[in-house]
């Protein structure tokens, strides 16, 4: 293994961990998921207009679509992912900003005088949050994408994982919690028959489970890192991080000499 070719698979590493990370992005941002969610948050906040129990009853139809709108995304899903402690605390911040801005629309209705104010408030709000989408989609690309700067610090080199194919596998599930056979095979750009080998071969050593689904009425495969997996490939990709930063220390010889 020299220099290139370990930072060659480094940068393999990366530009796969990088195209699930822009597929988690588009799950969670496609049109109809944010267009829900700002229907649902402009629901419950209108709802303080309302008499009771019409007032509960919107809440509640809000909390209803959001969870239906939640298991639909999920089920769709070609790519999976379980929330690491930053993206909770990020999720709750998004809620607090949806509160701290609608209290201040509120205040100025009360202001104004203004008829059927949480409403107005709450139209005001969900205005203001259309634009802010892209910052919020590159803050949450930014949380996900610090994931794979973590637990590299155990230089093991793997053999059996660099195999190519099987480090491209191990790359595009590492930053998930489940990724569907199909999104795998296109993104390689290989076979069934060949993606099948090889993921069962990594399953046969420990590091990938594989499960179907038919959430959908449609059969779908799901592989997914095991913890010792996972453990494989950081240690793995922080070897090759090792080889890497170990021969750029070292002084390079002049021209001529």
């Amino acid at each position: 293994m020299n220099t290139h070719d370990a930072q060659s698979s480094l940068d393999g590493i990366r530009r796969l961990q990088d195209r699930t990370h822009n597929e988690l992005v588009r799950q969670y941002f496609v049109l109809p998921q944010v267009a829900t969610s700002l229907l649902v948050v402009f629901l419950v906040l209108a709802s303080f207009d309302f008499p009771e129990p019409w007032a509960t009853a919107a809440r509640v139809l809000g909390c209803a679509v959001a969870g239906g709108a939640l298991i639909v995304q999920h089920r769709r899903s070609s790519v999976r992912r379980t929330p690491t402690d930053r993206e909770l605390v990020l999720y709750a911040g998004w809620g607090v900003s949806y509160i701290v801005v609608f209290v201040a629309f509120r205040i100025t209705t009360w202001a104004l005088d203004l008829p059927a104010p949480a409403t107005i408030a709450a139209a005001a709000t969900v205005v203001t949050a259309i634009p802010a989408n892209p910052l919020i989609r590159r803050i949450y690309r930014g949380v996900i994408q610090q994931d794979r700067r973590h637990g590299l610090m155990d230089p093991f080199f793997n053999g059996f994982l660099h195999v190519p194919a099987r480090l491209s596998i191990v790359a595009l599930l590492a930053p998930a919690s489940g990724v569907e056979f199909g999104f795998l095979r296109d993104t390689i750009k290989t076979g069934d028959s060949a993606l099948s080998e090889q993921i069962s071969a990594l399953a046969e050593a420990g590091y990938v489970w594989v499960r179907t689904s038919q959430e959908t009425g449609t059969r779908r495969t799901y592989v997914q890192l095991t913890p010792e997996g996972r453990r494989a490939f950081e240690r793995h990709a922080a070897a090759l991080e090792r080889i890497v930063a170990v021969a750029q220390a070292q002084p390079q010889p002049h021209a001529g000499r």
